[in-house]
């Protein structure tokens, strides 16, 4: 795709990124260690504890959008609809749950497990496509087929 200078790939004129017509997108993170995206509200949680606490109260109106982690357990844990994106360094059938939309690029071969991120593990995340972050995420929005999403080849 083509950038155009001055414009924004995937930004409409005259809206706001990270945030639609009735949500917010937050990031949570700690001041010293986060790098902040642009365009959305940034909440500074310096605890897994106080985030957690923001996942539960967020929970009515919230979605999680994330990696496999901490924060995607605390938001299966409070209930909380999710799209989670997974590496290649493990796999949601193993530790995923079935009310998330996983979304993992199938890269040949088993998770490979490995502490330090490896090329496939790089490769794996950039070949997951923002269109199907953006469907999984406007099926739990609209309440859709949940498993229609979660079958979207990244």
């Amino acid at each position: 795709s083509e950038h155009t200078p001055g414009h924004t790939p995937g930004h409409t004129p005259g809206h706001t990124p990270g945030h639609t017509p009735g949500h917010t997108f937050v990031q949570f993170g700690a001041d010293e260690e986060t790098r902040w995206l642009d365009g959305v509200r940034q909440i500074v949680t310096p605890s897994f504890r106080e985030a957690c606490a923001i996942l539960k109260v967020c929970n009515t109106k919230g979605l999680f959008l994330g990696t496999d982690g901490g924060l995607h357990h605390a938001a299966a844990a409070v209930g909380m609809p999710a799209v989670v994106l997974w590496s290649h360094y493990s796999h949601p059938d193993n530790l995923g749950y079935p009310d998330h939309i996983n979304i993992r690029w199938n890269a040949a071969g088993t998770p490979c497990g490995l502490r330090d991120p490896c090329a496939q593990c790089k490769r794996s995340m950039e070949m997951i496509k923002a269109d199907d972050v953006l469907i999984a995420i406007g099926m739990i929005l609209r309440g859709g087929d949940k498993q229609a999403a979660r079958q979207a080849p990244a």
